[in-house]
């Protein structure tokens, strides 16, 4: 399961991964989607949270969501040759 993070400031934070990877993240931004063994028991994460500075939110996205998504078949359409 993958989970995104949301600066809810109006300041740059930084967030370190628990690979060693960094996260930049500026004022009202959102990250890509981070894998969870990235942010497990990850001590400056769960403070900046609780701070209420970074959001963690689920990048699951709704059953409702995805079933709108699906694409109609394609049309058949014949290829009209010219009169020889």
């Amino acid at each position: 399961m993958a989970v995104t993070i949301h600066n809810k400031t109006n300041r740059p934070v930084m967030v370190r991964f628990n690979s060693g990877l960094t996260c930049y993240l500026n004022a009202g931004d959102s990250s890509t989607e981070i894998m969870d063994g990235e942010i497990a028991h990850n001590e400056k994460l769960s403070r900046l949270q609780h701070r209420g500075i970074v959001e963690i939110i689920d990048a699951e996205k709704p059953a409702a969501v995805t079933a709108k998504t699906q694409k109609a078949p394609p049309k058949v359409t014949k290829n009209k040759k010219a009169n020889p």
